[in-house]
């Protein structure tokens, strides 16, 4: 589940408690299909000749399987004495395709003066590694242009239209990716941004889009947060901006939908949120949104195709769906609010969520009537609104009420709106996000909330209930849904946090439709042994694997915030990984390079907590492994009525030391109700230790019994800002974003923090100076990446400067790629050898410096 969907569940929970509501328990999901695992390993993968050795085989799935084009069990073992280097393959049929696993036996000449072989290890508990300052390619830094991956999936998805008339052209949308194109049937997307304003980042806030049913080359779009509207007349190849009307002043606003008169083309309608600091309608007052301010809603109209638009309504609540009635143009419906957002009549202390409904005009938008609770609806939160292609009088409607599961589902009024009937309910949740019926076949009709579809082939009768998304991991929130005008059973979703995916079974199998795009979040980067093109990446989405060096993605059946990856030790095949379960308070770890996985929990059940950001594994030692969390409330998070306590069961810190099975919370640190950002082990004394926190840097010097303030650090930091360190002198602190040993020489380290940006200590943290010749004033930087072939070369990852580096320990710093525009990256990540650098943005997913030799 994305972390702010986790926000937005515990603030729903809390809150009815406040006001006294009461809800059903939340149903597991359907259970999410055991992935298929193919293991093949050997106790020795070097053999001198005339030696043998033992393979073993697993596979767990799938039908027939070969080995070395011999067929043989699911499971067995087998002796092997091979004369020279051989690969055997194990080649399994899962039916629709053909996975193989390769294994390659070493076989070398006895030693000379009948020299014993070395001692290999088993497999099992991964082994200490130095540090060899060895380079087999050039540095990353030597690429003179970033290549954006498009991928991994994710974003905050929104609009999903298809041409009417050739459904293999798409658009999607997307809040931090744009505008987005398919001409292969939603296969492969391409960004279509040419022309439209990009935000910092840079990100592209498109939102809502709408083709033009006169002519389907014509393609509007309307923006998040800078409220503007921008046609295209060739199919989204450029982009003009048509918004002369809109208001731009008292608040801030996003176009949540565009719809054009089926009648006449001239005649546009466009519905708006309308986000400010303080909204009165003269009798209820105001609320303080937690996303920033309570939200009231406009709709505009368009006589002249978009050339300028007049106010037609203004209220308490966001404009959603508009809907004509091709038979009767007067007649308009309107959908307002949904899920996240707080309508401006809410005044959600005293328990009062506020809300509109649905708006009907019958003179073209000069009066409403609005339809709510006495009309039948369930509640005033309306998400998605659609209208029956046969019968106009006849409209479905998404329901949510923040407080009464039993009332959240489907609605329908067969009468133009007068009254409405519930024809499905939301058992268990809060809200149900999207609604759609097929075009092609009027009986079938979809419905969506989080991770689940239901299906009606009987118009809304009965209902089908499925797991929305692929075998590793959920679609994610829901917003629009589109059936393909071809067949009723092939559906697309877009999603809030979880990129697009398509089904071609009415919903009962999912797989993902994003390739191309991404607006992900990116947190963490892994890059295996080799030559750099097998990676393993966190996202706000899910985790997600790729071996072709960022070209195609497949999602990893474990939840992953930060991680750790190391090599298993020399003649163990594979390598090991630890990655921390962002919200589940637990940490996986595979000693097989990612075939197969142990969970272990780290904070105590029922602890409130949200995301772990500090992982670090100690070099010399890697059964010495310590990892701490970011908590709601608790200093360095944004604190909110409504957000969860800092719980000191779940912050602080916690350390392992066999390797990750089992964790102690180290009672004696000074972490408790602070967030702990990273965590720093010397690479040759596993009880030297340095900790990150929203509170300051900290140091230990026995593993983390006892634990120092590195006050040096906080004064250097504050003193840098001269006059403008007031208010970090009045708090005593700084927030610590990021703490690095320099490898080649552990006596110095680096420190990321706010203010200041970024110190350098040449004496094991006992004094700091800046390292700043090169970034921009004011930017802040996440992420801190050693070379550990090129002693004096880091790379650092920033807000506002994108990636730099330096090749003389920091005394200068320098853009990478041709200095490219974009920003926010908060992971980086290097090749075994260096020489391929991969960047993790904040909304434009994983950028790559240097193409890997691909295996």
């Amino acid at each position: 589940m994305p972390a702010r969907r986790f926000s937005l569940l515990i603030y729903l929970i809390l809150v009815c408690v406040i006001v006294s509501c009461t809800q059903s328990p939340t149903p597991e999901p359907p259970p999410i299909p055991t992935p298929i695992q193919i293991i093949l390993t050997a106790d020795r993968m070097d053999l001198e000749s005339g030696d043998c050795t033992w393979i073993h085989w697993e596979v767990n799935g799938g039908f027939d399987v070969l080995l070395d084009g011999e067929a043989v069990s699911k499971t067995g073992e087998r002796e092997i004495c091979p004369a020279e280097t051989h690969i055997y393959q194990l080649v399994v049929d899962l039916g629709t395709s053909m996975e193989t696993r390769s294994l390659e036996i070493i076989v070398s000449q006895a030693k000379p003066g009948g020299e014993a072989a070395a001692e290999t290890p088993t497999v099992g508990k991964p082994t200490a590694t130095t540090v060899a300052f060895v380079s087999s390619g050039s540095p990353a830094y030597l690429a003179e242009e970033w290549v954006k991956l498009g991928g991994p999936a994710g974003g905050l998805g929104y609009d999903i239209r298809m041409d009417p008339i050739n459904p293999d052209v798409m658009y999607v949308t997307d809040s931090f990716a744009g505008i987005i194109k398919s001409t292969d049937g939603g296969k492969t997307w391409v960004p279509s941004n040419t022309g439209i304003e990009p935000m910092p980042g840079p990100v592209w806030r498109v939102f809502s889009a709408t083709i033009d049913p006169f002519d389907h080359n014509t393609i509007w779009i309307g923006t998040q947060d800078t409220g503007e509207i921008y046609r295209s007349a060739d199919g989204g190849t450029t982009w003009e901006l048509r918004d002369t009307g809109l208001l731009t002043t008292d608040g801030i606003r996003s176009v949540r939908g565009i719809t054009i008169d089926p009648n006449d083309r001239n005649v546009m309608y466009a519905g708006v949120e309308v986000t400010v600091n303080t909204w009165s309608d003269g009798t209820s007052g105001f609320i303080q949104r937690r996303l920033g301010g309570p939200t009231g809603g406009e709709v505009y109209k368009s006589v002249d195709a978009g050339a300028s638009w007049k106010l037609i309504w203004q209220g308490l609540s966001l404009a959603r769906y508009i809907w004509v009635d091709p038979r009767n143009s007067d007649r308009l419906y309107v959908s307002t609010g949904i899920f996240d957002r707080d309508a401006a009549n809410s005044n959600i202390p005293e328990g009062i969520w506020g809300g509109v409904g649905i708006l009907r005009s019958d003179d073209g938008g000069e009066t409403w009537t609005v339809l709510d609770e006495q009309n039948g609806l369930g509640g005033l939160y309306i998400p998605s609104l659609f209208m029956h292609p046969e019968d106009p009088d006849i409209l479905l409607a998404a329901v949510t009420t923040p407080c009464d599961p039993d009332k959240a589902g489907v609605y329908i009024t067969r009468d133009g709106g007068d009254t409405w009937q519930q024809i499905l309910v939301q058992t268990g949740g809060l809200s149900m996000d999207a609604v759609e019926i097929s075009l092609s076949n009027p009986q079938i009709w979809y419905a969506a909330t989080e991770s689940q579809i239901f299906r009606s082939k009987d118009a809304g009768v009965t209902w089908q209930q499925y797991f929305m998304g692929s075998r590793e991991r959920k679609s994610g929130m829901p917003i629009d849904l589109q059936v393909d005008p071809r067949d009723p059973y092939r559906i697309f979703v877009n999603n809030y946090g979880g990129g697009n995916f398509v089904s071609e079974d009415g919903g009962e199998t999912w797989q993902d439709a994003s390739q191309g795009y991404s607006g992900a979040i990116v947190t963490s980067i892994a890059v295996a042994p080799g030559g750099g093109a097998d990676l393993i990446v966190g996202a706000d989405t899910a985790t997600f694997r790729s071996n072709d060096g960022g070209i195609s993605w497949q999602g990893v059946d474990v939840e992953m915030a930060p991680a750790v990856l190391i090599n298993s030790g020399e003649g163990v095949p594979g390598y090991t990984i630890y990655t921390t379960t962002a919200e589940q308070g637990n940490i996986n770890i595979s000693i097989d390079g990612g075939v197969t996985w142990t969970m272990t929990r780290v904070i105590p059940l029922g602890a409130v907590h949200q995301e772990m950001r500090a992982l670090a594994v100690a070099p010399s030692n890697p059964q010495v492994i310590f990892t701490g969390f970011m908590i709601g409330g608790c200093p360095g998070m944004q604190e909110t009525i409504y957000g969860p306590a800092c719980d000191a069961a779940a912050s602080g810190l916690f350390r392992s030391r066999d390797g990750g099975v089992t964790w102690t919370k180290l009672t004696g640190a000074p972490f408790d109700q602070t967030n702990v950002l990273s965590v720093a082990i010397h690479p040759e004394d596993d009880q030297d230790v340095f900790a990150a926190t929203a509170r300051g840097l900290y140091q230990s010097n026995d593993q983390g019994e006892t634990w120092q303030k590195v006050e040096s650090l906080t004064s250097t930091a504050i003193s840098s800002l001269g006059p403008f360190g007031n208010d970090y002198t009045v708090r005593g602190d700084i927030e610590v974003f990021d703490i690095v040993f320099d490898p080649a020489n552990p006596s110095t380290l680096f420190a990321a923090t706010a203010p200041g940006i970024l110190f350098r200590s040449d004496d094991g943290g006992t004094t700091w100076k800046q390292s700043i010749s090169g970034l921009q004033p004011n930017d802040y930087v996440f992420d801190i990446l050693p070379d550990s072939n090129r002693p004096g070369v880091f790379y650092i990852g920033t807000t506002f400067s994108g990636v730099l580096y330096t090749t003389d320990g920091g005394d200068t710093w320098l853009p990478t790629g041709g200095g490219t525009g974009y920003t926010n990256l908060r992971a980086l990540a290097l090749s075994e050898d260096g020489s391929v650098l991969y960047a993790g943005t904040r909304r434009s997913g994983v950028w790559r410096l240097f193409t890997p030799a691909l295996p």
